[in-house]
């Protein structure tokens, strides 16, 4: 959903009032059919995707609907001139932006139930495989399923890993179910949640600096470095325009190798689900070569989902 944030009730007839961001063109299918369940909707237009035509559009389609009363906040920031973080921000002012546009500092936390559908290459992949579609639901710390679709140079891969309180187990059919740790739910939230955490900046200002200047995908950006004895060294790239995390890098252990490597990722195409700002694109490399690239097609984050969702296959 593109909802960003509740903000309370119209005094006159208690119609609901939300803030939907449209943030970008594929956006705009879930804010008509979201706002047009809502009497009073504001929209807010930060986006330099979508042109004034198209915003007048959706807003006669909006008003068209029937008895929808539209409130419509075109906060337009579309120009370089007028990017969200100043040029002459200090880091603290940056640090706070940045975690303001991710959703706030408990962001993190909505990414602990959920369902959600991605395609990936590399990464969580056997050798041999190409693209794979995977499929997710997840109760932390209790829960997780994980089914995968691929084509391998062995044939057709269909896989579903399941999690529960009891135990995990992975099946595929026309083959007999195996026992697996089921270490994987031992974890407060989805590893995607990681992809772009930002708060833990705040608690480190006095250990952060500007690098400097540079352009990402033809954007301006920020690069921002973190020297700590305890979460060693990294580097932080944040375009200006949007306020929002584009890239990181950093020597860390390598998951899949488990050798010392220089992590980096990028991300991009991002989305706000319930007011969390989600990379709906993102890779990594390890030391230059790929790692990860995953595209997220639907997610869904969730309050709980029942126990049936994981029950051991039979």
């Amino acid at each position: 959903m593109p909802l960003l944030e509740h903000i309370g009730t119209d005094f006159d007839d208690a119609r609901e009032l939300y803030v939907i961001d449209i943030a970008s063109a594929d956006n705009l299918p879930d804010v008509i059919n979201f706002a047009g369940r809502f009497a009073v909707v504001l929209l807010v237009w930060n986006s330099s995707e979508i042109s004034a035509s198209t915003i007048s559009k959706l807003v006669r389609k909006l008003i068209g609907a029937g008895g929808v009363y539209f409130w419509c906040v075109l906060a337009a920031q579309t120009h370089a001139d007028s990017p969200t973080i100043d040029d002459n921000a200090t880091v603290a002012e940056i640090v706070e932006t940045l975690i303001k546009r991710h959703g706030g500092k408990n962001a993190p936390d909505r990414w602990g139930c959920g369902t959600i559908k991605f395609t990936t290459t590399a990464g969580i992949l056997p050798p041999g495989i190409g693209t794979a579609t995977v499929t997710e639901s997840f109760a932390f710390p209790s829960f997780f399923k994980r089914s995968i679709v691929a084509d391998s140079t062995d044939g057709e891969i269909d896989l579903t890993f399941i999690i529960n309180k009891d135990g995990g187990w992975m099946t595929s059919p026309g083959k007999p179910t195996m026992e697996i740790p089921r270490a994987f739910a031992d974890r407060e939230r989805h590893t995607f949640a990681d992809i772009c955490a930002v708060a833990h900046l705040r608690d480190n200002i006095g250990n952060l600096t500007i690098v400097r200047k540079l352009d990402i995908d033809s954007k301006p950006a920020i690069q921002l470095r973190l020297e700590s004895e305890d979460l060693g060294t990294g580097d932080y790239f944040v375009d200006l325009q949007s306020g929002l995390l584009v890239g990181t890098s950093k020597q860390t252990l390598d998951p899949i190798t488990g050798t010392q490597a220089i992590i980096s990722t990028r991300l991009g195409m991002y989305k706000y689900f319930e007011g969390v700002a989600v990379p709906m694109a993102f890779s990594a490399t390890s030391d230059g070569k790929k790692m990860l690239d995953v595209t997220i097609a639907k997610l869904e984050f969730k309050d709980s989902l029942p126990d049936s969702s994981f029950t051991k296959p039979e």
